[in-house]
Parts: structure tokens; sequence; C-alpha cells
């Protein structure tokens, strides 16, 4: 109602106007002085201007009194009245209840004063006293009302607050809350519970910027002091949806709102539009292998005699404490083995000050590798790095652009409750791959037939193979492979990181031997190392190695003529001996 002052007749007008929708028993022109009547006021709360009746207005108390003639005195105008009423007793006060009613019935035919003398905390315009005549003309003209209904409208002081949802960078579209309230009954805050708007939940999703606003909060809800607080229900699953300390929110008498960190218990400067920022922390696990050139990156190709060294790096969320899981399982391919040298570490504050972590005190350790945190000492950490080194196990090994693949998997709380209960996880995990190659040695001969017994080494360079500097296998001694059915592999050379091919030496170290004429004879050995190329598909190509049989020097004459010249070499070589055993006489 408006704040000025009102003559009787525009309250008379008013609640003309007010019961013109009531049906009440109007039957005579003739006022029935035997009758009593009544007068039910029902407060509206009215937010921003705009009447929403679904939210009647608690709280307000009303005090009735009689001002008529009967009573003594004249009365017309609210002026008069509130002059009278300061010696005057009351006829009755009350309190509206949770529909926003007081009824003043058995009333006797008079003019009566209703006035407003308490409402509740956050009503920003008092509403009007009124003056009214039980009983009063209907709309019609034709007969009387002894049943007044007047509705008042109410404006509560109600504010505005907006959520902010990022991922610490950029806003997250999609997000959904809800909206909660608690009222305060003497002084102690009630158990949260949904907010209802036109008998639905209140539910909001972030826009394009990442934003929500909560418009038209009241400071007051059926009467009580409330506050407010945005509840997460849909949000991406690789994100930690930690409801545990939501942000209240409460209107101020003058329609400023203050925001509350539950989690601190600080509340921030009360402002016109309260600002609220929620950051949904995605943990990033990050696998990585030290290459060929020292540093760590997602692949490399190794030799069977060298030690890998795997880093782990893992995000620490700043709500860390909140999550009951953070675990670490790091899944070994069957090509890798020899675990040593695990190191875990976190690091610490602002500065990342390196702090190593002790098993059984800070983290458990079972199976191969699985890493259980315990979280309730992980505050200050940013971040955690795992290291450790293997080998490869060519027993198991993957050969080739496949690659030996190591994965590490997080599984991390991802949703907690406003009571903290935890009531879900998710993983997220990295890779790294190691590769390794080989040659698939094919030993022939000019007739493309398949040579057995043939030895090769391998060399890194073609000096280290003229000089006899060997590839080494785990026993220390220089890798040899021998052709069996024509074919020998040698495995677990490395190539390039990038995939590309690298060159090595192949030496002949034993030639393979064939039959001629009863007799067992050597192939003829390479003179000269053979130039190879190991990569992700050599292992599988055949590089084929020819041995060519010797050439067979021609003898003239028969087997008599033979035996004929082995002795005379013989006895020229006799006589010489004993010619020189004279002249040393």
């Amino acid at each position: 109602m408006k704040k000025n002052k009102i003559c009787l007749a525009m309250i008379l007008m008013l609640v003309v106007v007010t019961i013109s929708n009531t049906v009440l028993a109007v039957t005579d022109t003739i006022v029935d002085t035997s009758r009593e009547g009544s007068i039910t006021v029902t407060t509206l709360s009215q937010k921003n201007g705009v009447l929403d009746e679904t939210q009647p207005l608690a709280g307000v108390e009303y005090t009735l009194y009689r001002v008529d003639e009967v009573a003594g005195t004249t009365v017309t105008t609210k002026e008069q009245a509130e002059e009278y009423i300061k010696n005057a007793q009351p006829v009755e006060t009350l309190v509206t209840n949770s529909e926003g009613i007081v009824v003043f019935d058995e009333l006797v035919l008079g003019r009566y004063y209703v006035k407003v003398t308490d409402v509740p905390t956050g009503t920003s315009e008092v509403p009007e006293s009124f003056l009214v005549d039980v009983p009063m003309t209907n709309d019609t003209g034709d007969g009387w009302v002894y049943d007044i209904e007047v509705f008042p409208k109410v404006k509560v002081a109600s504010g505005e607050a907006v959520v902010t949802k990022t991922d610490g960078v950029n806003p997250m579209q999609g997000v959904e809350f809800k909206v909660q309230i608690s009222t305060s009954v003497d002084g102690a805050w009630g158990a949260w519970s949904d907010y209802v708007v036109d008998g639905q939940v209140l539910t909001l999703t972030t826009n394009e910027e990442g934003k929500i606003t909560l418009e038209n909060l009241p400071i007051t809800y059926n009467g009580e002091p409330a506050k407010f607080r945005v509840v997460e229900t849909v949000v991406g699953e690789e994100y930690i949806m930690d409801n545990k300390y939501p942000s209240e929110i409460e209107v101020q008498p003058d329609g400023t709102v203050v925001v509350t960190d539950t989690r601190t218990n600080t509340a921030a400067p009360a402002a016109e539009v309260g600002q609220i920022e929620i950051v949904n922390e995605k943990p990033e696990v990050v696998k990585q292998v030290l290459n060929q050139e020292g540093e760590y990156a997602d692949l490399t190709s190794a030799s069977l005699t060298d030690t890998l060294t795997f880093k782990i790096t893992v995000d620490v969320p700043t709500v860390i404490q909140d999550l009951e899981t953070y675990t670490l399982t790091d899944e070994l391919p069957a090509g890798l083995s020899n675990v040593e040298n695990l190191q875990v570490k976190a690091l610490v504050g602002d500065q990342n000050t390196e702090k190593e972590l002790a098993q059984d005190t800070d983290y458990t350790k079972t199976g191969n590798f699985v890493l259980d945190f315990d979280t309730s000492k992980m505050e200050d950490y940013t971040t955690l790095v795992i290291t450790y080194t293997a080998k490869l196990d060519m027993t198991n090994a993957t050969l080739g652009e496949d690659g030996n693949i190591n994965t590490a998997t997080l599984e991390y709380t991802n949703k907690v409750n406003t009571d903290g209960e935890q009531e879900d996880t998710n993983t997220t995990q990295d890779s790294s791959k190691v590769v390794t190659g080989g040659l698939n040695i094919k030993k022939i001969n000019s007739e493309d037939e398949l040579l057995d017994g043939a030895k090769f080494k391998i060399a890194t360079t073609k000096e280290n193979a003229q000089n006899g500097v060997f590839i080494k296998g785990t026993d220390g001694q220089d890798i040899e492979v021998t052709t069996v059915g024509g074919y020998a592999q040698i495995n677990g050379l490395e190539y390039n990181d990038d995939e590309t091919s690298r060159e090595y030496w192949l030496v002949e170290t034993q030639a393979p031997t064939y039959v001629e004429e009863g007799e067992t004879k050597s192939y003829t050995l390479l003179s000269e190392p053979q130039a190879v190329n190991v990569n992700g598909t050599s292992h599988t190509a055949e590089i084929e190695v020819e041995n060519k049989k010797p050439i067979t020097l021609p003898l003239t004459g028969g087997i008599g003529t033979v035996l004929f010249a082995v002795l005379g070499v013989g006895l020229i070589v006799a006589a010489k001996s004993i010619k020189k055993e004279e002249v040393k006489d």
C-alpha cells in the first residue's frame, strides 16, 4: 500500500476493491444491527514491486481499535485515529500466521482502525494502517458486507547473488545448481531444505559465462530470518563436486548481500550483489619416461640393457582434505620388470618446497604398484611426484611401434555431499610408451637356400664393428646369435625417439658350412660389416645376408702325381734340416 497518508474515502475504496471478488451473504439494504462482523487481513509479501501471492508474509502484528461514536468519539481520518488510540484500549492484537492471515471475528458493528504495530525483520516498507467500517456497502451498492477481507501488500527487502563457475581458468557452462534455504527460529538456524518457488525446487544452470543469478532472495521466509546456499547437482564427472562447504547468502535489511565462506567461517563485505566464485577442480595425472635426450616425455626407445626412469606427476586439489579416496595405480606391462628406486615426493605450499613422503606414514603401497595416500595430511600439497626405474623384459617385451605401454591411473572422490558423505569416485589416467626394435636375419646362399649355423654380432658404429666392439647383453657378454632354419633374431635394439630408423652394423663371426663330395666346408665369411636399419617394423622385415662358397684352387695330374709331389716336398724339407745341423757342427 502507498506510504502517503490516505483518507477514509480512499481506504473505503481500497476495501471495496479488495472485497469485490469475495462471495458473501448480502440480502438486505438495511443494516442488521443484531449481527456481528469480522475483519480478515491477509498480508502478502511483495518483492521488488511484483506481488508474489504464493509467499504470504508471516510475522506481521496487527492491533485492532474501535473508533466510532459508540467508543466516545468520531474518527474520519488516520490522523484522528492515531491521536485517539494513544489513550484507548485495543480490541485485540494478532500476528499473521504462515499463510499471512489474521482474523478479528465476533466484532460488534462499527468503525475500526487496524494498525500495524510490528513487522518481521527485513520488511523494507511497513504496511499502511487503515480504517474500516463493519459492515461496508457491497460492490453493487445494493447491500451490506459484514465479513471484511483486506489484502495489504508488503514490500520485503530482497537481494541478488551471482555465482560464477570456473575450472580455475575458464568459465564452465551447463553446471546445474539447486537453491536451498534455512530459517532461524528463536535465534537458532534450522535444517537446510530445498527452496521451492511456484511449486518447484529452484534450479539454475550456468550460462556460457559460467554464471547463474539468484534474484529476489528475501530477507525473511514465513516471517523468519532466512539464508540461502547453492548446491551443485550436475557437473562433468571428471570434476570434483564438493558440496561440503557451500557459501551461505544472507540479505541484509537494506537489501545488501553478505556471502559467508563456511570453510573458513569468514564473511565477505556486504555488497549490493553478492558475488560467489566456485571452482571445480579436475585432478590430472601425467606419466612420462626419461628419453634419449635426458628429458621426460611420453615416449622413448630403449635397448634391452637400458635402465628406464619413469615419472608420474599428480595434481593435488585444494579440497583434498574433503576427499576420502586418492589412490594411484601404475600398471606395468609384461615387457617391463625389475622396478627399483621408488621415490614419492610432494611439492608443498606456494614455493613448491619438495618434501619426501614416507611409506606407511604418508601413503601405503600394496601389490605391484598401488599407492594409497592419506588425504588428511595433504592440505598444503600442490603436486605429487613419483619416480622409479625399470628395465625391459625381453622375454615378454613387445617389439616395434605398439611398444610397451605403462599406464598410471588416479582414482579420487569426485562427489562430496553437504554432510561430507563420499558418494562417488572417478578415475583419470595417462600413459608413457617404451619402444624397442629388432632385426630378423635371413641367411641364404647364392641359390637362395636357407643356411643354418651362421653367427652374428652387432655394433652401434662401423668403427666399433671393425674394432670388435659389440653390443652386450644383460649378462655382460657380446650378443651373438646363430641362424636356425636359416633365421636369427637380434631384439632389444633402440631406435630414434622420433621413431625413425637407427643404423647398426652386423658382423658375421662364424660362416655356415656345407658338405661337398663328402667333405664339410665353410662358406666365405662376410668381409665387411653390413649396415642395417632398426625401426618400428624392422623386426618383422627380413634382412637377407648371402654367403658364397669359396673358390677351389685347381690341381693337375692324378692322385699318384699328387702323392709324389707331397713326398718330394717332404724330402726337400728334410734335406734342408740336415744341412743346417752340419753347419752348426
